[in-house]
């Protein structure tokens, strides 16, 4: 997936146009209003997503990375996080 950020400004509340792959789209947008973050799908393949923070943008990432990282990403990430909390 090749996800880009039009624009990310932590410092204010922005709308952010991300291209995703269609067949990604509806998993995405239902995970980000599970976590209440507003979006819709453009009819270009694009999201507009509402960020008001940066936990927002932080979770947009977060939702982004779990559906294009490979598993073996996936996998040291979460050993890397369990070693620094260890």
């Amino acid at each position: 997936m090749d996800a880009q950020f039009n624009s990310l400004d932590a410092d204010s509340p922005a709308s952010q146009s991300i291209a995703v792959p269609r067949c990604d789209r509806w998993q995405i947008v239902h995970r980000l209003k599970e976590l209440e973050i507003s979006c819709c799908c453009l009819t270009d393949s694009r999201l507009e997503i509402a960020s008001h923070s940066f936990t927002d943008q932080l979770q947009v990432w977060s939702v982004l990375h779990q559906l294009s990282a490979t598993r073996s990403q996936l996998v040291h990430l979460l050993e890397r996080s369990w070693s620094v909390s260890a």
